[in-house]
């Protein structure tokens, strides 16, 4: 059973965004099978960086119809991106570190995904689709 499932619930209704979460939901299942079922160190160095550079590129990806459709909550929504950004830099630097990928840190990643997706971005996703945008 997958750690996150993309589904309904977490559909924002533009295919962009959609397309978008459904890889960051399968990168964070890798990252979850990688850590919990002993797939080793090399897989773990590969996926992590993966995740957070397509995190990047969706998020500039989100801010861009922001700009483009003036949003009217932009600024709030870019500041979550950095903020998760930011966490996620941190989480990258602890673990070159040496720092283990924990069931914590798996946990705080799907509950921001589900929570961000669920909050802000459906938000945006009724507010573009008012805009007709597909």
């Amino acid at each position: 059973m997958p750690f996150i499932t993309f589904d309904e619930k977490i559909t924002v209704h533009i295919k962009e965004i959609d397309d978008h979460h459904q890889t960051l939901v399968r990168l964070i299942n890798e990252l979850y099978d990688a850590v919990v079922e002993g797939k080793g160190e090399e897989t773990v160095s590969v996926v992590l960086p993966e995740l957070i550079n397509y995190t990047m590129y969706h998020f500039f990806a989100e801010e861009d119809y922001m700009v483009k459709y003036e949003y009217p909550k932009y600024h709030d929504h870019k500041m979550e991106h950095a903020k998760l950004i930011d966490q996620t830099l941190e989480l990258y630097e602890r673990y070159n570190e040496g720092v283990k990928i924990s069931n914590a840190v798996l946990d705080f990643l799907k509950d921001w995904l589900n929570g961000h997706i669920m909050g802000l971005d459906i938000e945006l996703g009724h507010f573009l689709q008012e805009r007709k945008v597909a």
